[in-house]
């Protein structure tokens, strides 16, 4: 072969390269179905207490351009009334759908809105569950739904549906479960929701697929529950999903070795979201992360693969907290790691289009009550 054609040759294999990469780009770039798929899905968190944070008008930015559909709010976030009516105010203006506004209002130990917002203290789940009946502890729960919903929140990241066991760190510690008993817990928990909607409020179930049990905090690390848990922590979620009017339930990062055979954290396990709690309990409303960045899930998984998991376990709501790690354009990475799990496969267009629906369904619902 003489040189000329040596030449040719190379400069058609790098046109090849070039044109093989431009079209592997192209296939893995966002696109305006993933953007608007990741807008509907992601309910992101924020730096600072009031609506002059940068990081929280960045993000009410993202949510007017329908990048992001919701976002909560953690202990951090919460200043006096002014502030937080001021950042309701500032994600809320110029939305181009109902925005998710979330919040973790359980009573005790975890109530972010107290009384100087205007929010009586409610006492634990456990005290509750000992010095009220049913019917009392739902009227309790109205009357804190409708001071949450005159902040302007809409979703509650509670009730606690976990069995009570005085060993776990996180939450038996705190008196943060109704009871030990899966009937007592199944009453409770439902007052509690029941509460809250008449007042406007959307509640959510948690932790999936119940983590009482636990000796460790998932806040801090992967507690492994396999050896611990039984029906009976199941229970209340199956009651409750079968009675109906379950809009929400959020999976926690416990480790179930029974159901998930490969020791992934039940938020990001096929066999434990869509497996368990879609499948065999029959829950088609909207199967929520908790917080993605927290230290479960931090330790052993960079964010996009565990989003990514998330997402192919069959999760429909994704809560970043976006603090540790801070991605101005989290929005924008969530869509292109997105579009290219779609190009190799590891997700599916059509699920994705299913869980967007789901939680189009929660807006609808949010809408109505309000």
């Amino acid at each position: 072969m003489n040189r000329r054609n040596i030449l040719l040759g190379i400069a058609g294999a790098s046109a090849a390269l070039v044109g093989a990469d431009k079209a592997r780009l192209a296939a893995t770039a966002p696109t305006d179905q993933t953007r608007a798929i990741t807008g509907e899905l992601l309910i992101a968190g924020f730096s600072g207490s009031n609506a002059q944070s940068p990081s929280a008008q960045a993000l009410a930015d993202q949510i007017r351009s329908g990048a992001v559909g919701g976002v909560v709010f953690v202990k951090d976030n919460v200043g006096d009334r002014d502030d937080v009516l001021g950042l309701v105010r500032l994600f809320s203006a110029g939305a181009p759908r109902r925005v998710i506004v979330a919040i973790d209002h359980e009573g005790g130990a975890v109530q972010r809105l107290i009384e100087a917002h205007g929010c009586a203290r409610l006492p634990s789940a456990r005290q509750v569950a000992v010095d009220h009946t049913v019917a009392e502890a739902q009227a309790v729960y109205a009357e804190a739904g409708r001071a949450v919903a005159r902040l302007g929140f809409n979703l509650n990241l509670a009730p606690v549906v976990d069995l009570e066991n005085a060993g776990n760190p996180a939450i038996g510690h705190y008196g943060r479960a109704f009871s030990g008993d899966a009937d007592t817990v199944t009453a409770y928990a439902g007052a509690f929701v029941r509460g809250f909607e008449v007042s406007g409020v959307c509640c959510v179930l948690k932790h999936f697929p119940g983590q009482g049990g636990a000796q460790s905090d998932s806040h801090e690390w992967a507690p492994d529950i396999s050896a611990v848990w039984s029906e009976a922590d199941l229970a209340p979620f199956r009651r409750l999903i079968s009675a109906g009017g379950v809009d929400v339930v959020m999976s926690g990062y416990s480790v179930l070795r029974t159901v998930a055979s490969d020791g992934r954290p039940a938020a990001l396990s096929r066999e434990i979201v869509t497996g368990l709690l879609h499948d065999q309990l029959g829950f088609d409303g909207v199967a929520m992360t908790d917080d993605l960045d927290m230290g479960a899930v931090g330790y052993g998984f960079a964010r996009r693969s565990a989003i990514v998991q998330a997402l192919q376990a069959g999760n429909d709501a994704l809560i970043v907290r976006n603090r540790t790690n801070y991605d101005p354009a989290l929005p924008a990475s969530i869509a292109s790691w997105m579009s290219e799990a779609l190009a190799d496969g590891t997700l599916s267009m059509d699920a994705l289009s299913k869980s967007a629906k789901r939680v189009q369904k929660l807006r609808n619902k949010l809408t109505r009550l309000t």
